[in-house]
């Protein structure tokens, strides 16, 4: 395996800079790699090639006329979730009315982390309309764990998660409005980080909705190998664009100034984890309590709500009838009616679609009384587990309780989303941190959640467990 293939963005950038390796000859690197491996993967869905080659080119051509110490990302090659506007890239979404869709200009986040330097190489795979564990749709087909292929890469940012794990891409952009950065990155044993709410502004991503609160539970990041990666990233893309209103001027701490063994850890006895991912989140508290650090356990209370809080926060703020105009085009589609088509392999959604929009339907329709209910829950939740982490605190959970399934099954496992999706709702940032693997080989992590704003602690202690010789392990797929 090229050795640049296992080398961090930030040091990419750096080696790019200091003329130690020519832009075009990384981002050939990695281009030769995401040909190698997405034929097996399905998740570059667009590629940008040989545009990218020429923007290496003229990356070196720049540098050959003056140094640039501006751009932390020069000559990076990343990919971008398909979600997301890319200036000459589709942007569908997984949906068939879209698959002529071509971006005529770039999403904030884009334009961002390319003025930065960063030069995508193409768009990858997402369920239709973000809403499944399976990246797959009837525009682009199946993407597939690079892992085992059998198995699913996790969902919305599946492709993002299956090139970045293969090495194909330095790193990528994810969004998040249920856990479609950490269950992807949980998967695909990478890193992902889901800012605190309002921090990165999400113009230009698709969905785009109208109401603010809805744009605060959508949290868009960076996916990485290596945790080093992620806070530099980040702090290139947050900040408002005076377009979406959700945003908010935070400035962002330190990760490297952090002092593990002063924060306060926190962790919950789940039951019915799978052992393995048991086993992950053991390994992370041994190895907090090793530094000197303080960790301990609290009882279940609201996070035993965690998915219904999830559920009716989300179609309190975007109901049923909205997104099933997005899937109709601006009319509403009917489930039961695409449910009957797609028995007869004539309908356009793919049937998980169908059974969650059937799912937000009747939620609407029936559970009106009981989504009021959990959505007042989760607003006082908000301030019961910041008053818990305060400024110090940092919370130890599970990205998912089981490694990854086999493809077909991610419908079973709907209610499994309230692992992550309740810190949508509840504005907290969250990092994904790779820990090992199952015994079958599947990638197992844990997640770290802190207060709204202290987005550089739980990147601080995904650092500190890479350094104890957790994290990303390139799959046989990738050498």
């Amino acid at each position: 395996m090229n050795p640049l293939l296992k080398t961090s963005a930030i040091s990419l950038a750096k080696m790019i800079r200091e003329k130690k390796k020519s832009a075009e000859d990384v981002v050939k690197t990695y281009i030769t790699q995401a040909k190698k491996v997405n034929p097996a993967l399905n998740a570059i869905v667009k590629d940008r090639y040989e545009l990218a080659l020429k923007e290496a080119k003229d990356v070196d051509q720049h540098l050959k006329e003056r140094l640039n110490e501006e751009q932390p990302l020069l000559g990076v090659p990343c990919s971008i979730k398909e979600l997301y506007a890319l200036t000459g890239m589709p942007q569908t979404g997984g949906l068939v009315y879209l698959k002529n869709n071509i971006s005529k200009e770039d999403a904030t986040v884009v334009s961002r982390i390319k003025a930065a330097g960063a030069i995508p190489i193409g768009v990858t795979n997402v369920p239709a309309l973000a809403l499944h564990y399976e990246s797959r749709n009837k525009v682009y087909g199946q993407t597939n764990n690079p892992y085992n292929l059998a198995h699913i890469p996790g969902g919305s940012s599946g492709g993002e998660g299956a090139i970045i794990s293969a090495a194909g891409a330095a790193f990528g952009l994810g969004s998040d409005i249920g856990g479609s950065i950490r269950m992807p990155a949980f998967f695909c044993g990478i890193f992902g980080h889901k800012p605190s709410s309002g921090l990165v502004p999400t113009t230009g991503h698709f969905p785009y909705f109208e109401d603010v609160r809805a744009r605060r539970y959508l949290g868009l990041g960076p996916m990485t190998r290596t945790a080093k990666d992620l806070m530099p990233i980040l702090k290139v893309i947050v900040g408002p664009d005076g377009l979406d209103e959700s945003t908010e001027k935070m400035k962002l701490g330190d990760e490297k100034k952090v002092k593990i063994p002063e924060l306060t850890y926190y962790y919950i006895n789940h039951k019915n984890l799978h052992k393995d991912v048991k086993k992950a989140q053991d390994n992370a508290i041994r190895a907090l309590k090793d530094s000197g650090a303080t960790v301990q356990e609290i009882p279940l209370g609201k996070f035993k709500y965690s998915f219904d809080i999830w559920l009716s926060s989300i179609v309190t703020v975007i109901p049923s009838r909205k997104f099933r105009e997005i899937l109709g085009g601006g009319k509403a589609i009917y489930p039961l009616k695409e449910l009957i088509k797609e028995v007869f392999g004539k309908s356009d959604y793919p049937f998980y679609i169908i059974l969650n929009m059937l799912i937000a339907t009747i939620t609407d329709h029936v559970g009106k009384r009981r989504a009021k209910k959990f959505f007042e829950m989760g607003e006082v939740f908000r301030n019961e587990l910041d008053k818990l982490l305060g400024k110090n605190g940092i919370l130890i959970y599970p990205t998912h309780p089981y490694p990854a399934v086999k493809h077909g099954r991610g419908a079973f496992y709907l209610t499994r989303v309230g692992f992550t999706g309740i810190f949508n709702i509840l504005h907290t940032p969250a990092t994904a941190i790779p820990m090992g693997f199952s015994q079958e080989g599947l990638p197992v992590g844990i997640q770290a959640v802190a207060r709204k704003g202290n987005d550089h602690l739980t990147i601080a202690v995904a650092c500190f467990l890479e350094d104890q010789g957790f994290g990303w392990i390139p799959p046989k797929l990738a050498e």
